[in-house]
């Protein structure tokens, strides 16, 4: 995942090369967490069990790896509050069971 700069370092010090990369994995990291969290609800959130497989098989073929979704651009203020902090019921997503 590359964003900006024609997918290139613009970083003179080998110090500052390992900091991008360090972040750029972490992005990556969240962006799968994400995928991974928003998948789960969705299964959680859906009560007929067939539509529940659908939704399974359709997430075997595919990849939590992808960021389309996600804008890369803009300023992030992490100390803000989400307005969808309660999107995830992470009691409900732990009580998934493997299919």
């Amino acid at each position: 995942m590359f964003f900006a700069n024609n997918q290139e370092f613009k970083q003179g010090t080998k110090e500052e090369q390992e900091i991008s990369t360090a972040c750029k994995l972490l992005i990556q990291n969240v962006i799968a967490l994400w995928n991974y969290l928003y998948l789960s609800q969705l299964l959680v959130n859906n009560p007929n069990i067939e539509e529940r497989k659908h939704v399974i098989a359709s997430i075997k073929r595919g990849s939590l790896i992808t960021w389309q979704h996600i804008n890369l651009q803009g300023e992030y203020d992490f100390v803000k509050h989400a307005a969808n902090d309660n999107l995830f019921n992470m009691e409900q997503i732990f009580a998934l069971k493997a299919a």
